[in-house]
Protein backbone atom coordinates (compact mmCIF):
# COMPACT_ATOMS: atom_id res chain seq x y z
CA UNK A 1 0.00 0.00 0.00
CA UNK A 2 2.75 2.65 0.97
CA UNK A 3 4.61 1.78 -1.96
CA UNK A 4 1.84 2.14 -4.36
CA UNK A 5 1.42 5.76 -2.46
CA UNK A 6 4.95 6.53 -3.08
CA UNK A 7 5.15 5.07 -7.10
CA UNK A 8 1.97 7.48 -7.54
CA UNK A 9 3.71 10.40 -5.61
CA UNK A 10 6.97 10.11 -7.20
CA UNK A 11 4.79 9.70 -10.80
CA UNK A 12 2.96 12.87 -10.28
CA UNK A 13 6.17 14.99 -9.42
CA UNK A 14 7.59 13.93 -12.25
CA UNK A 15 4.80 14.11 -14.76
CA UNK A 16 4.52 18.06 -12.68
CA UNK A 17 8.41 19.12 -12.82
CA UNK A 18 8.29 19.61 -16.69
CA UNK A 19 4.78 21.84 -16.33
CA UNK A 20 6.76 24.25 -13.59
CA UNK A 21 10.51 24.33 -15.70
CA UNK A 22 8.23 25.21 -18.62
CA UNK A 23 5.62 27.30 -17.43
CA UNK A 24 7.17 30.86 -18.20
CA UNK A 25 8.24 33.14 -15.25
CA UNK A 26 6.06 36.47 -16.70
CA UNK A 27 2.76 34.33 -16.21
CA UNK A 28 3.45 32.76 -13.01
CA UNK A 29 4.72 35.80 -11.00
CA UNK A 30 1.58 37.87 -11.03
CA UNK A 31 -0.44 34.81 -10.20
CA UNK A 32 2.30 34.49 -6.97
CA UNK A 33 1.99 38.23 -6.22
CA UNK A 34 -2.21 38.20 -6.06
CA UNK A 35 -2.52 34.22 -4.43
CA UNK A 36 0.30 34.59 -2.12
CA UNK A 37 -1.23 33.89 1.29
CA UNK A 38 -3.72 31.58 -0.69
CA UNK A 39 -1.21 29.36 -2.71
CA UNK A 40 0.86 29.69 1.23
CA UNK A 41 -2.14 28.14 2.83
CA UNK A 42 -2.58 25.77 0.55
CA UNK A 43 0.57 24.14 0.92
CA UNK A 44 0.59 24.13 4.61
CA UNK A 45 -2.79 22.29 4.53
CA UNK A 46 -0.74 19.97 2.18
CA UNK A 47 2.08 19.26 4.09
CA UNK A 48 -0.04 18.70 7.07
CA UNK A 49 -2.59 16.28 5.52
CA UNK A 50 1.05 14.07 3.53
CA UNK A 51 2.70 14.31 7.14
CA UNK A 52 -0.35 12.95 9.08
CA UNK A 53 -0.80 9.98 6.26
CA UNK A 54 2.87 9.56 6.55
CA UNK A 55 2.61 9.25 10.05
CA UNK A 56 -0.56 7.01 10.73
CA UNK A 57 1.90 4.37 7.67
CA UNK A 58 4.28 4.54 10.44
CA UNK A 59 2.00 3.49 13.84
CA UNK A 60 0.54 0.99 11.19
CA UNK A 61 4.33 -0.52 10.42
CA UNK A 62 5.14 0.04 14.19
CA UNK A 63 1.89 -2.02 15.44
CA UNK A 64 2.02 -4.73 13.08
CA UNK A 65 5.82 -4.89 14.28
CA UNK A 66 4.92 -4.97 18.24
CA UNK A 67 1.80 -7.37 16.87
CA UNK A 68 4.64 -9.96 15.56
CA UNK A 69 6.93 -9.77 18.54
CA UNK A 70 4.10 -10.44 20.92
CA UNK A 71 3.07 -13.33 18.90
CA UNK A 72 6.22 -14.53 19.06
CA UNK A 73 7.01 -14.53 22.62
CA UNK A 74 3.08 -16.01 23.00
CA UNK A 75 4.22 -18.65 20.78
CA UNK A 76 7.53 -19.55 23.21
CA UNK A 77 6.10 -19.31 26.30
Amino acid sequence: MASRLLRGFVATFVTAMPMRVFMPVPVVMPIMRSCHRWLTMMLFITAVIVSVMLLSHLLEAFTLWMMVILARRCRHA
